[in-house]
């Protein structure tokens, strides 16, 4: 499968600047009308303001893969990566037959917060640029952390938007591979896995990482509740450890619920399929 990826790293683009929403979206509209045989493309969803979530559908492999691009609207590499994937899907049906995958690609979850971050996407880029336009949502106005989810004493049952869609397409979907692509500000490169990996794979994807000049982060996770794997790979937490942290933690009486405010992330929807974040 590195080999796949490889492949796919060599030949990707040097892209001089981020896609607007409207940029994407066009280009998902002409990529199904050009390979009708191979695309499928659907409304999965609507923002809080109305905007529609398009997904593609790519292929007809026996496994399924669903990427979602733009989890933070202030990260948006993620949706360039699969701008360039759904394309390269296309042009290249050796790839595709080789990989016998079904592909859902979703490139902005958080459409509205993506147009919020608009500002800076083309450039000139800047610290100062950058600032002025920067958007990422609090919490609980987060994609990835309203998903619905009881545990103990901490109950939540209010998806926004873009979360709903979220579940649509993993219900469609049913993948066997979820990525959610973020990308990171400083630290390096590191992943979060649901379930481990084998260690050949986690040193396949590692060489990756170093063959790209990509530093690895190797310290200490962003919560003591992700522990470390292996170098460079952590885990992803349920709900349920960060609760039983926070009770750990808290004085005795107190209720960790109320310091959480928040839903639960896919991984939850998905049991073990592995999630690997970059």
């Amino acid at each position: 499968m590195t080999d796949f990826i490889q492949k796919l790293l060599q030949e990707m683009p040097d892209f001089s600047h981020f896609l607007t929403i409207e940029e994407l979206d066009t280009s998902s509209r002409e990529l199904a009308a050009a390979y009708p045989h191979l695309v499928t493309l659907s409304t999965i969803g609507h923002s809080t303001e109305g905007h529609p979530i398009l997904m593609l559908r790519i292929g007809n492999g026996q496994h399924r893969a669903l990427f979602v691009g733009c989890p933070h609207p202030n990260e948006p590499i993620g949706a360039l990566s699969l701008e360039y994937l759904s394309k390269k899907l296309c042009e290249d049906s050796a790839l595709l037959e080789q990989m016998d995958y079904t592909f859902y690609i979703i490139k902005e979850i958080d459409v509205d917060g993506c147009r919020l971050n608009e500002g800076w996407y083309r450039g000139p880029f800047s610290p100062d640029r950058y600032i002025r336009s920067y958007y990422r949502p609090s919490m609980l106005e987060q994609v990835e952390w309203t998903f619905p989810y009881a545990y103990k004493t901490l109950s939540f049952s209010e998806p926004i938007p873009e979360t709903v869609a979220f579940m649509r397409a993993i219900d469609e979907a049913k993948p066997h591979f979820l990525n959610s692509l973020h990308s990171s500000d400083q630290t390096g490169t590191f992943y979060y896995v649901s379930t481990p990996l084998p260690d050949a794979l986690c040193q396949q994807i590692v060489k990756l990482t170093h063959d790209h000049q990509l530093p690895l982060m190797i310290g200490e996770p962003e919560a003591p509740f992700m522990p470390p794997i292996q170098p460079g790979f952590y885990q992803l937490p349920e709900l349920s450890s960060m609760y039983d942290y926070y009770q750990s933690i808290l004085p005795t009486g107190e209720d960790p619920a109320k310091a959480i405010l928040m839903g639960a992330h896919p991984a939850i929807m998905l049991g073990h399929v592995t999630i690997p974040f970059a």
